[in-house]
């Protein structure tokens, strides 16, 4: 499966793909924001028994 993570820089796309794939504590990203996403990261993930490639686009 792909998802593509696509809106305005400085949204919550990179924040939303870590909290839910990566377990990381939503209100630490909140409290230490992330630099914004330059160009695409993609990264792999097994999650609920399927495999998911996330593609995090900038803007």
């Amino acid at each position: 499966m792909k998802l593509v993570l696509v809106g305005k820089a400085g949204a919550g796309k990179t924040s939303i793909k870590q909290a839910i794939f990566e377990m990381r504590n939503p209100d630490d990203l909140i409290i230490y924001p992330l630099d914004p996403t330059r160009g695409i990261n993609t990264s792999n993930y097994s999650w609920m028994d399927v495999d998911i490639n996330v593609f995090d686009t900038s803007g």
